[in-house]
This record gives C-alpha cells, structure tokens and sequence, in this order.
C-alpha cells in the first residue's frame, strides 16, 4: 500500500469518527456545524478542529462542559475505528470566529 493509500484510509477513518461522534445524539454534538482536520504522514500530528455556528454557543457549550464531553466522544470513535493512539488535539472554534478571521484560510494560516 502507498503513501498515499494509507494517507486516504486514515482521511476516510478520521472523518467516520468526527462524524459518528456528531451523529451520536449527544447534545454537545448537535450544536456542531462544521469540522475540519488536518493530518500529516503521522498520525500523531492529527489535529481536529470542531465549529460551532457562533462564539455565544462555543462559550456556552465550554461553560457547560459540553466541549469536554465531546471531545471524549470524538476519541472514543477514533478509538473505535482503530485510529492509532494519539495526543488527542482537539480544537473547538466558532465559524463567527473564522469568518471575521476572514475566512478558513486566514484562520487556519
């Protein structure tokens, strides 16, 4: 298998993972607009970002502990899809955030 190829199964891997933790039904997760990550050839390197429509709601949600609560699911699914075991660098952002950063690429620069 290439590079490549293992590159494109763990991208597939990582985005069941984000998106089964987004779709439990858990009431951190339903407030999730958005995500995006980004992953070099290490594994380890994986950084998830996870959006909320606006700041008020990402406050909230930290506020409230829905945030950690999240983060827990998200590395449960990792887990459960055989990611390999990593720091577990998992951002939360408002796309309010971005968009006054001017966009996804000046905000993630």
């Amino acid at each position: 298998m290439s590079q490549d190829d293992r590159q494109d199964d763990r991208y597939g891997l990582v985005s069941r993972a984000i998106q089964s933790a987004i779709d439990s039904g858990h009431e951190p997760a339903s407030h999730i607009v958005n995500y995006i990550f980004f992953e070099e050839e290490d594994p380890a390197r994986l950084v998830i970002y996870l959006a909320y429509e606006d700041t008020r709601s990402l406050i909230a949600a930290h506020d409230s502990g829905e945030t950690e609560q999240l983060r827990k699911s998200v590395l449960k699914a990792l887990d459960d899809e055989g990611y390999p075991p990593w720091p577990g660098r998992i951002n939360f952002v408002s796309e309010e955030e971005i968009d006054k950063a001017g966009g996804p690429w000046k905000y993630f620069q």
